[in-house]
């Protein structure tokens, strides 16, 4: 694998067209490999679940054909349009075979139809004693946060710590009913502001000084032994 800069790609790309391959076939060739890489790295994706965020320009394009080939591999692919819908033809023209094979296509533009969870790891709301409205966290949920804290907790810790987080949860709602309007956003709660002052170098030049403590100096500077090579 050779990793060149963006300026060098550009270059291979434009070498490429000379040579009579289009971008669509660029933009294949590339989601090709970059699937083959994480198949490879991986070893088995079937049965895993992908997610593939892709922009509205050609490096869009390569994520449409990601997804597609880790399908096509047996994985369960979706896609995510970060950016809206592609701007290119030949990005287009990927997004259009991904529909067509009815994988999973979403937008951030969109807002998300609700759904009623079944099951799972969720967080819903019931009607409390005194009226208002609390947040119960599923025992799914709990078990899913302890594997990403990688925590083991027993069953009353577990419990508790469900008990803090729904308490967290409700004051949030609480403070969400705030009318902030005109009220401007704080970087901290303290009344304080950073002291600046002009960079003006008031001590010199103390390289001379620093340079006495070296064992060895080489022109101007400390000398070390290799500690690569011979």
């Amino acid at each position: 694998m050779r990793i060149v800069t963006s300026k060098q790609m550009k270059q291979i790309e434009q070498n490429s067209i000379q040579y009579q391959m289009s971008f669509l076939r660029l933009m294949e060739n590339a989601g090709c490999a970059a699937a083959r890489l994480i198949a490879d790295t991986l070893h088995d994706v079937n049965g895993l679940n992908f997610v593939v965020f892709c922009g509205k320009g050609n490096n869009g394009g390569d994520g449409f054909v990601v997804a597609r080939k880790l399908h096509e591999l047996g994985a369960n692919a979706a896609v995510v349009l970060t950016d809206g819908e592609p701007k290119t033809d030949d990005a287009t023209r990927m997004l259009e075979i991904v529909r067509s094979m009815e994988l999973p296509v979403f937008s951030f533009e969109e807002e998300p139809e609700m759904e009623e969870q079944t099951g799972g790891a969720s967080v819903t709301k019931v009607m409390a004693e005194d009226g208002t409205m609390k947040n119960v966290i599923s025992d799914d949920t709990m078990e899913y946060v302890g594997i990403l804290a990688k925590l083991e907790l027993s069953p009353q810790e577990a419990e508790a710590a469900k008990k803090d987080m729904e308490d967290m949860l409700d004051y949030i709602d609480l403070l969400n009913e705030l009318d902030t309007t005109g009220i401007e956003p704080m970087s901290h709660v303290f009344p304080i502001e950073n002291v600046f002052r002009e960079d003006v170098v008031t001590n010199g030049d103390g390289s001379a000084d620093t340079l006495k403590n070296a064992p060895e100096q080489k022109d101007g500077g400390f000398k070390v032994p290799k500690t690569i090579g011979e």
